[in-house]
C-alpha cells in the first residue's frame, strides 16, 4: 500500500515536471503593434498631456493615418503625398514651439483604425466626434474622399477639421486627443493646399 502510495506521488511529480518544461520552452514572438505597445504604458488611456500639440503621452512622435473613402486614390498614393507635405511643415520654425519631437522621426501610415466620424454613416452615431477611453497612436487621422464629397460632411467640421477621438475624463467631460482631416483626392497634388492644411490641424496657423 504504502509502495502505491508512492508510485502516485512519483507520477504526479513528473507531470508537473513535464507541465513546467513545456511552459519554459522560449515561445516565438512578434513585433508588438502600436495598440499593443500602448497597452504596455503605465497609463494605456494616454494621459492628457501640456508639455507638446501631441496631446496625450502615449505618444512618442507626430503619427498620422490615412484612409481612401469611396473610391478615392490608393492609400499608399495618399501617404506619400502626406509625407511630401509633412516635410515642408517641419521646415517652419514653429514646430519646436509646439513641443513635437523631431525624433523619433513623423510617421505617416495608410489606414486609419477608425472610420471618419463625421463623414457617411457614423455622424448621427459620434456628433461632435468620438468618445473613446483610450487615445489613439494618431494625433491626425485624414479621411481622402471623392472631390464631389467633400462638402458633404456634417456641421461639426470647421473648414476641413473635425475632432475624431475625444478623451473621456469622467462622465459628462473630455478632451479632444485627435484630429480628423477632411480632404479631397483632387487636393493630393496641390503640395501648397496640404502643407497649409496640415498646419492648420496640427494647430502651427
Amino acid at each position: 500500500m504504502i509502495a502505491m502510495r508512492w508510485l502516485v506521488v512519483l507520477v504526479a511529480i513528473a507531470t508537473l515536471s513535464g507541465a513546467c518544461s513545456e511552459d519554459s520552452k522560449p515561445q516565438p514572438t512578434q513585433a508588438p503593434t502600436h495598440a499593443e505597445t500602448i497597452s504596455a504604458t503605465p497609463d494605456p488611456r494616454g494621459a492628457i498631456s501640456v508639455d507638446n500639440a501631441l496631446h496625450t503621452a502615449n505618444r512618442d512622435r507626430l503619427a498620422i493615418c490615412v484612409s481612401g473613402m469611396g473610391g478615392a486614390k490608393d492609400a499608399e498614393a495618399e501617404a506619400k503625398a502626406l509625407d511630401n507635405a509633412l516635410v515642408e511643415v517641419a521646415k517652419r520654425p514653429v514646430w519646436d514651439l509646439t513641443g513635437i519631437p523631431r525624433e523619433p522621426s513623423p510617421l505617416v501610415e495608410a489606414g486609419c483604425p477608425f472610420p471618419p466620424a463625421h463623414y457617411g454613416k457614423h455622424i448621427d452615431q459620434f456628433e461632435s466626434g468620438r468618445w473613446v477611453d483610450a487615445a489613439s497612436y494618431y494625433r491626425l487621422f485624414v479621411y481622402v474622399l471623392p472631390q464631389d464629397e467633400v462638402d458633404n460632411l456634417d456641421g461639426f467640421v470647421i473648414g476641413r477639421e473635425g475632432a475624431e477621438e475625444i478623451l473621456r475624463m469622467s462622465m459628462d467631460s473630455g478632451a479632444e486627443v485627435t484630429t480628423g482631416l477632411y480632404l479631397g483626392d483632387e487636393e493630393l497634388d496641390d503640395n501648397a493646399f496640404l502643407v497649409t492644411q496640415l498646419a492648420m490641424s496640427l494647430g502651427f496657423e
